[in-house]
């Protein structure tokens, strides 16, 4: 069973979690990318296969802050990458 993680929004705007060096969105990243949990933890031993499931697990069921926060990153990669 995954364990419970505390994910936060820092006031910068991005989302983090208590105890873990790592944002939601490079996590997210690196799932995206194909990374299982296991070869995550064996990667960044800092992060557990709970943690990173749990945290995969909350991506996936979506809230709307999330949503906007992807969106928002998005959107704000490819201005720049367009446009200046």
């Amino acid at each position: 069973m995954a364990q419970a993680v505390s994910l936060i929004r820092r006031a910068d705007g991005v989302f983090s979690s208590t105890g873990m060096p790592l944002t939601l969105g490079s996590i997210v990243h690196e799932f995206n990318d194909g990374a299982t949990p296991a070869q995550f933890e064996q990667d960044c031993s800092s992060v557990t296969m709970s943690a990173f499931s749990s945290v995969i697990a909350y991506y996936l069921h979506g809230s709307r802050a999330v949503a906007d926060y992807f969106f928002k990153q998005a959107l704000f990669f490819f201005i720049q990458s367009n446009f200046c």
